[in-house]
């Protein structure tokens, strides 16, 4: 049960091959940032978690076998059809970002909340959730080019985006939250939405049209730098944040083509409070709050609020403890028959491939 609810998060080589059929790897090295807060979204859903007896699962290394698996998939994926090495990261916290906090205060207080060991209704699957990602940290300080950041009171939406500046590579994003799909503004980066056969990519060209899905108004000229003010409006549910009463993602992103179109709003990247006086006429009290909304919300802003503390924290993940033997040693101690990990697919197309023999 436990491997099914995460392996649907492997998608299939064939449905990658239709994905990447116009992929360019003259870089020959692609980054993958794996948001491990949606692969593990469906041990929290309320029908999976009450099928799941967690209590059984004591002690269980399925959760960390899995996502190691996951790496290999993708990394296995690039190689094979691309010979193209990979550089991955996974990105997870349970502590609620204090940067985005400070403009509001409800910011990821039910999203963060679950997954705290202290939460008594996911108790028992956070205990595992824990004991899992301690071993994949453990395991992935001895694969090449896998890193585990963890972001602690950092968005890992803004972790991926502090890593995506360290690194002049191509980036590929693995992850449904919506918030993350800011992170297509920045060089070089697309977003796989993993759906099993129906998983899709997100990109600048079709962002609009992926959140507009099924609405009669197609965006023709609204810029996805604008996104973040898209939200400010909307909220952003999976992060708790409130947004205007009738303003969904239609009504907000119609009104911003429409200004845009008629040059009545600058159309790319720019503070909300230079286009609330041209589109909006509330009350100052909601004015507020869509400022607040958007120094919560917006990625370039909440990069820039990046303490260097924080920014140190995130540096110090990128570490690597490479040994055949201490590997091969953990790999035999946890890792066996049903759990095993696909250690070779681990090793395919990073530098230590050539001298890494089994």
């Amino acid at each position: 049960m436990l491997s099914k609810l995460l392996n649907v998060y492997k998608v299939k080589f064939s449905v990658l091959e239709n994905l990447f059929k116009d992929y360019n790897d003259k870089n020959k090295i692609i980054n993958i940032h794996i948001d491990l807060h949606t692969i593990l979204s469906n041990l929290y859903k309320v029908d999976n978690y009450i099928e799941t007896n967690w209590i059984s699962n004591k002690n269980s290394i399925v959760i960390s076998s899995c996502i190691l698996n996951i790496i290999a998939h993708y990394r296995l994926f690039f190689y094979s059809r691309y010979k193209i090495s990979t550089r991955i990261f996974l990105y997870y916290t349970n502590t609620r970002p204090r940067n985005n906090m400070e403009y509001c205060k409800e910011y990821g207080y039910k999203f963060f909340d679950k997954y705290s060991i202290n939460n008594e209704k996911y108790k028992p699957v956070n205990v595992e959730v824990a004991s899992n990602l301690k071993l994949v940290k453990l395991i992935t300080e001895y694969i090449p080019d896998v890193f585990y950041i963890r972001c602690k009171n950092v968005d890992p939406v803004i972790g991926i985006g502090h890593i995506i500046n360290t690194y002049d590579n191509k980036n590929l994003i693995i992850t449904k939250d919506e918030l993350l799909y800011q992170l297509i503004n920045m060089n070089k980066t697309t977003i796989l939405v993993p759906k099993r056969d129906e998983s899709y990519i997100i990109d600048k060209n079709n962002i609009y049209s992926i959140l507009l899905a099924k609405k009669s108004y197609t965006v023709t000229t609204l810029l996805p730098e604008l996104l973040s003010v898209v939200y400010s409006f909307s909220g952003m549910k999976s992060r708790d944040v409130r947004g205007l009463t009738g303003y969904g993602y239609y009504k907000i992103a119609k009104i911003l083509d429409i200004a845009a179109q008629k040059d009545i709003i600058n159309n790319k990247y720019t503070h909300i409070k230079n286009i609330l006086d041209d589109i909006y006429t509330g009350t100052n009290e909601n004015s507020k709050l869509l400022i607040n909304n958007f120094k919560a919300i917006d990625l370039a802003y909440q990069l820039n609020e990046l303490t260097i503390a924080q920014k140190e924290i995130l540096n110090n993940c990128i570490t690597t403890k490479y040994n055949k033997k201490d590997l091969l040693s953990l790999n035999n101690t946890y890792y066996t028959n049903d759990n095993s990990i696909m250690l070779e697919e681990l090793f395919k197309g990073t530098t230590k491939l050539d001298t890494f023999k089994w």
